[in-house]
């Protein structure tokens, strides 16, 4: 076990916390026979304490020369007295005895304490404080100085002690005071007297709070094992024999001992250890277990009052984790990656198969495992100071290889020869387009781009390969167009694919033969087709271009018989048989209509000669074309 080594013979008041004065037990104690702390509750002020306590009297708030007051603080009170606003524990509900002194030195606490044992040393302790700050004092301020007593129920005083005067302090400081006594071989009941000293008036104001009897003993040091250590943890799964010893120094004329165990319900005497040495077996259950020796003489050892004890060793019994281990195993394809995974702790640590500690995280990962990293991968889980280990083995497969014989591009209708190495059965997926799918170098036709993965099925590993189908290309020269004789128009071809190649043919009257879209402007009726290679095929489609006839509009004409520009003929029209010709008024008002283009106007409307002015036209070729119009002026 380890220990923290507890020198023997150390002299100590054990339990005190603050200044301890003369007279109080250097050996150890017991548990307080009596303990009087006056009290707590929610109210600042508490009750009164039973007739014939004291000879001072009880009020409510704060107390006079004379007076007393049981409360939980001082606020309030005099300006004097310093603000103490809990009780010497630190307990802000807890009660004190508030006295302030009567004008003549008198008793003013007495008691009677009963269920003492006889031919027994006991220490009897109490906690002052002077209330008075030091700011506050003038030359007629009194300290105050107690006599403690110690006496039998016929006058016999046992022991006294008088605390001298206790002397002011820049902040409010407890004090504990105290004194020894032993009780004769006949007597059970002794009588406590405080007697203050000095006079009333200014200063003399105290506090009182937690009056103690208690056993007072050989000095006794346990601790477990040879080296005294006065605690020691252990885990659930490590139960073991562990030897609690004590030194215990002279004091008993004829001296008893006993083990006691407290595991939070308070002290139990333990079968049978009633030596300075108890060797037991460490409980297994979780939970603090804390030992003491208690000691008496021989004849008082059965009587709790009597007994004085040694210090607490603590056992702290914690629970085993239950450390688990898993992976995304156990098989693995070399240069996959390896996350491992624990509970059952607050921390971790985990071993390699060579035993090397690489990680202390929960769930460590290891990238691109290697065929050397396969083995038993140990995590250690701790928890509160106990730990247990779990395991997980792994096996690390070699790497499947896949790859194509040749070029990874074929087209439509071609194949391609995979291969794949590293196992010794093999699935390959999807098996569309496959010789054999159960074989290391099947014969792939894929109709479209596709990505076959091999796994070797005795390993369960895979790689994959890509084989790319170039497909025929799609085409569309874009359709038929329709000009004007002398028009260009573009055409509007379409084509997906890759590395495409575009030629039109013939290439008279374009911009550029070898271009997707080139302009065209042929003077007559042509088709034109496109061929489009891609590295696998060539396909054809044709566009015509349809040309008509350029058309003449005269913007003038003077019907006024001289034979010169009489009529208002358009020239070309007459190719279009299906054209219609209608002539407007400014005004709107239709005055001509032809179909056909074969007659000239001769600005009649109704056989009458239309008045001078600028006239309206439309022109539908019905060829699909956009329409002509534009303005008309006659002029005779």
């Amino acid at each position: 076990m380890k220990a923290v080594i507890f020198i023997w013979g150390i002299v100590m008041c054990m339990l005190l916390t603050s200044v301890s004065v003369a007279q109080t037990c250097t050996g150890s104690l017991g548990d307080p026979v009596v303990h009087i702390d006056f009290g707590s509750g929610t109210n600042v002020q508490g009750p009164a304490l039973p007739s014939g306590i004291t000879t001072y009297s009880y009020v409510t708030g704060k107390p006079n020369d004379g007076q007393y007051t049981i409360a939980s603080s001082t606020a309030g009170m005099f300006s004097s007295w310093f603000v103490v606003n809990s009780d010497h524990t630190g307990n802000a509900g807890g009660y004190m005895m508030i006295a302030n002194a009567s004008y003549t030195p008198d008793v003013f606490y007495i008691d009677t304490i009963k269920g003492l044992c006889p031919s027994t040393t006991y220490e009897f302790a109490a906690w002052v404080m002077n209330l008075n700050m030091v700011e506050a004092a003038t030359a007629k301020f009194s300290l105050p100085n107690i006599t403690f007593s110690i006496e039998l129920s016929n006058g016999t005083v046992l022991q006294t002690y008088s605390t001298g005067n206790i002397p002011q302090t820049t902040s409010p400081t407890w004090i504990q005071y105290g004194l020894t006594f032993a009780t004769p071989s006949n007597q059970n009941t002794v009588i406590v007297k405080m007697t203050n000293n000095a006079p009333g008036g200014a200063g003399n104001d105290i506090l009182l709070d937690d009056i103690t009897f208690r056993p007072c003993g050989p000095i006794m040091v346990t601790g477990f094992g040879s080296a005294a250590s006065s605690t020691y943890n252990n885990c659930t799964a490590n139960p073991q024999k562990d030897t609690l010893s004590a030194h215990v120094s002279t004091g008993y004329v004829t001296p008893a001992y006993k083990w006691q165990l407290n595991t939070g319900s308070g002290w139990t005497d333990i079968p049978g250890a009633l030596g300075t040495q108890y060797i037991f077996n460490q409980p297994t259950a979780v939970g603090t277990y804390q030992y003491r020796l208690a000691s008496a003489e021989a004849a008082n050892i059965s009587t709790s009052n009597c007994l004085a004890v040694s210090n607490i060793t603590t056992l702290t019994v914690t629970q085993t984790p239950g450390a688990t281990a898993s992976a995304n195993g156990p098989i693995l394809c070399e240069g996959q990656t390896l996350n491992l995974s624990a509970t059952g702790g607050s921390s971790y640590s985990w071993t390699n198969p060579a035993g090397v500690v690489f990680s202390t995280a929960q769930n460590p990962s290891i990238s691109n495992i290697a065929l050397t990293q396969q083995g038993k991968y140990t995590v250690t889980a701790s928890l509160n100071g106990c730990s247990s280990q779990a395991s997980v083995t792994i096996s690390v497969q070699p790497k499947i290889t896949a790859k194509v014989n040749a070029d990874t591009t074929i087209c439509l209708g071609g194949s391609a020869k995979l291969t794949a190495s590293g196992g010794f059965r093999y699935l390959w997926s999807p098996s569309t387009g496959l010789s054999n799918d159960t074989i290391a170098n099947p014969v792939a036709t894929p109709t479209v781009t596709t990505t076959y993965t091999v796994i070797a099925t005795n390993a369960n590993c895979s790689s994959s390969v890509t084989v790319n189908v170039i497909q025929p290309p799609v085409i569309s020269a874009g359709g038929n167009k329709k000009i004007i004789e002398g028009q260009i128009v573009k055409l509007s071809a379409t084509a997906t694919g890759t590395n495409l190649k575009y030629l039109w043919t013939p290439s008279t009257y374009l911009d550029n033969p070898n271009v997707l879209t080139p302009n065209a402007s042929p003077p007559t009726d042509i088709t034109y087709t496109l061929h489009v290679t891609s590295p696998c095929t060539t396909v054809s489609d044709t566009a015509q271009v349809k040309v008509y006839k350029k058309i003449v509009i005269p913007s003038v004409f003077s019907p006024n018989a001289d034979g010169i520009n009489d009529t208002w003929y358009i020239i070309g029209l007459d190719a279009y048989s299906e054209s219609l010709l209608t002539v407007y008024t400014r005004s709107g008002q239709k005055v001509f209509t032809n179909i056909g283009g074969s007659i000239a106007w001769d600005g009649t409307y109704n056989g009458k000669l239309l008045p001078d002015g600028v006239y309206y036209y439309v022109i539908d070729l019905k060829n699909s074309t956009p329409m002509l119009s534009g303005y008309i002026t006659i002029l005779k």
